[in-house]
């Protein structure tokens, strides 16, 4: 299975702050991925940025992907749910644009829903959802007129949906959460962070053996499919990711990951 690395947003070395010169930065440091944030609104002008991202990514052979919003309320009221689709959208839109190969999602608190089947299902019926607003943005293959300033929609699968691990416990988002909605929902993929894997596990990523563990648990579970990583260092207590941290200064280290 190949593997791509890539920085999630502009690299801190880039002397330039869009996301094209991120990509030309990227490429230098020998890496060839990148994940645009689009965590908070998506505002009308960025559009232009991203449909050149999208068209160098196009003719350079370099995967673009998207992190959606921070904050998702998918389990949350009818009112919470729309507005969490709403901000969503943005997030979809420019997964087209840029031609994104998956858009990394948060599904947020258990609400008023207990850990189990009852919540797997209301995320796994959202995500379905989802994927077929990202199929509908994408578009039918035959209608070439629309989809000539995005060459690409003929040429690639549309965005893969991510659904990614929690690092809280009142969070939606266990590794055996996430695994179970992917192998039920066609167009989605996990999300791997390990850095809240680690942490909602009290620190459970220590060795290579370790990761071992849990690459062999998502294999099981959704076969063959594609998976997508996260990793930063972390600041945790009680099963509880506190902060993002320099991975110096984490007890999660970057070596055992590599060594696997």
């Amino acid at each position: 299975m190949p593997l791509k690395l890539g920085p999630a947003g502009v690299p801190l070395s880039c002397k330039g702050r869009t996301i094209v010169e991120g990509m030309d930065d990227i490429t230098v440091l020998g890496l060839e991925t990148m994940e645009i944030q689009t965590v908070r609104q998506v505002q009308p002008h960025h559009f232009d940025q991203y449909w050149q991202a999208g068209i160098l990514s196009h003719k350079a052979d370099f995967e673009m992907n998207v992190h959606g919003p921070y904050y998702g309320e998918i389990l949350g009221s009818r009112r919470e749910l729309n507005r969490t689709l709403s901000k969503m959208e943005s997030s979809m839109q420019v997964g087209k644009v840029v031609n994104a190969r998956h858009m990394v999602c948060h599904v947020g608190p258990y609400g008023e829903y207990d850990p189990g089947t009852k919540a797997n299902e209301q995320v796994a019926n959202v995500m379905t959802g989802v994927v077929e607003r990202v199929r509908s943005i994408w578009g039918v293959e035959g209608e070439e007129e629309d989809y000539a300033a995005f060459p690409w929609v003929h040429e690639s699968e549309p965005t893969l949906v991510g659904i990614e691990t929690s690092g809280r416990q009142e969070l939606w988002g266990t590794v055996e959460e996430v695994l179970e909605v992917v192998n039920h929902v066609e167009g989605t993929v996990p999300v791997l962070n390990m850095a809240h894997i680690h942490a909602r596990g009290h620190g459970r990523l220590k060795t290579s053996e370790d990761y071992a563990e849990l690459f062999d648990q998502v294999r099981e579970t959704i076969g063959g499919k594609k998976f997508y990583c996260h990793f930063a260092g972390v600041e945790h207590r009680m099963g509880n990711a506190q902060h993002y941290t320099q991975i110096k200064k984490s007890d999660l280290k970057f070596e055992p990951f590599a060594e696997y």
